[in-house]
């Protein structure tokens, strides 16, 4: 299924805002059988209103933990997360997940499955359907709106699950490898699409990944991890115009420089 897509920035979107979202001194300690396993150890970091901000690290640092404690899945065992000035200890609609796995509901149709989750919103039903088809539209899925899961690709799911969550219009998005498990011309076809989405929208997006040409490709800030407990080893701004070539000297030269931070070397 191709995309065709252009990435349109108007020019002052690229002067970020307040920050939106505050990460303070968060550790998080699992204890078992007696023993504790220290999982994240003082991370720190802010997201601005309308940032792209990358989380990359190896297996195991830690990452889609922070992204459970940041959703409010999780307790953090010391620090807070701060969201526009208020700290955060549970799951709200403030913020929305979009994990590697679509988690559609198999019984409903794509366009039942983006209406989901406006069921508790009061709301006339005719606006209803006006805003599912819109959304079913922005992610390219009309043509399949009455398919069930079975009946899709793996990419389409993908599609299906991010549009069931900016239906519901949260604050940040937070997305834990969404599309690590698809094939690349896949890949290329949904970062496309969330370029596009993120500019019309203008969401905080917080996304984890282990594969460097991906946050090269959509950052603004790419967020290095170190493991053995997860910390922060370094931040990078990702000072590369949109829309981006990866192969292009530039951003081959800074793909080198996040490979180089994440093995130490």
């Amino acid at each position: 299924m191709k995309t065709r897509l252009k990435l349109v920035r108007p020019e002052s979107f690229g002067r970020l805002k307040r920050d939106l979202v505050s990460v303070q001194n968060l550790s998080k300690v699992f204890h078992l059988k007696g023993t504790h396993l220290n999982v994240l150890d003082n991370i720190s970091f802010d997201a601005a209103k309308g940032e792209l901000v990358c989380i990359v690290g190896r297996s195991g640092c830690g990452k889609s933990t922070l992204l459970n404690i940041l959703s409010g899945f999780l307790a953090p065992s010391s620090g807070k997360v701060v969201l526009e000035g208020r700290s955060l200890s549970r799951p709200g609609p403030d913020r929305c997940v979009v994990f590697q796995e679509d988690a559609l509901f198999p019984w409903l149709t794509v366009e039942e499955n983006i209406a989901f989750g406006l069921k508790n919103r009061i709301r006339k039903r005719r606006e209803n359907r006006t805003l599912v088809a819109e959304y079913t539209d922005m992610v390219g899925m009309t043509p399949f709106r009455e398919y069930l899961p079975a009946e899709i690709s793996g990419g389409m799911k993908q599609r299906v699950a991010l549009a069931r969550v900016l239906i519901l219009d949260p604050m940040v998005l937070l997305m834990d490898e969404p599309f690590g498990a698809l094939d690349a011309q896949s890949r290329e076809e949904m970062q496309a699409l969330l370029l596009s989405l993120w500019s019309r929208l203008s969401h905080t997006i917080l996304f984890v990944t282990h594969d460097v040409n991906e946050a090269v490709f959509l950052a603004d800030r790419i967020i290095v991890m170190d493991s053995g407990p997860g910390r922060i080893r370094r931040e990078f701004r990702v000072n590369l115009s949109r829309p981006r070539n990866p192969e292009s000297s530039a951003f081959v030269r800074f793909k080198s420089r996040i490979r180089e931070e994440l093995t130490g070397s």
